[in-house]
């Protein structure tokens, strides 16, 4: 039996692996792009389901893959150390909620005003 967060790991791992291969698939250079390092990065992100997942078939033991698994976990506890400046900055924004969404709409009001008038300065002339 999955539990629901189990479910919830094979389902991201898959559209992981599926946007990884469009994404190797669709560059013009593939080799290149396997070579950069944020697309290492996201390769060893993915790596280690599949190898334990071959590995529970085989019925070996995946002791390494598992602590590989608990260096992800160690990884958001780092977060621990910044909680307290977490909880300053989301004071701040709900503090701050009605200033943000004043200039949120006055962003928006600026972004149509300005296109407004470019579309109509230009009258159909594009280049």
């Amino acid at each position: 039996s999955v539990s629901v967060l189990g479910a919830v790991e094979i389902v991201t791992i898959v559209f992981f692996t599926m946007e990884y291969l469009l994404k190797i698939l669709s560059t013009p250079k593939p080799v290149a792009f396997i070579h950069a390092p944020l697309n290492i990065i996201d390769l060893l992100s993915i790596l280690p389901f599949y190898f334990e997942l071959f590995l529970q078939s085989e019925n070996s033991s995946a002791g390494i893959l598992r602590m590989l698994r608990l260096v992800r976990v160690f990884r958001v506890l780092k977060l621990g150390t910044h909680y307290g400046k977490i909880q300053v900055m989301w004071r701040t924004m709900v503090d701050s909620v009605d200033v943000l969404a004043m200039m949120g709409f006055l962003l928006l009001l600026s972004v149509v005003l300005f296109s407004s008038f470019i579309y109509f300065v230009e009258r159909g002339e594009f280049s």
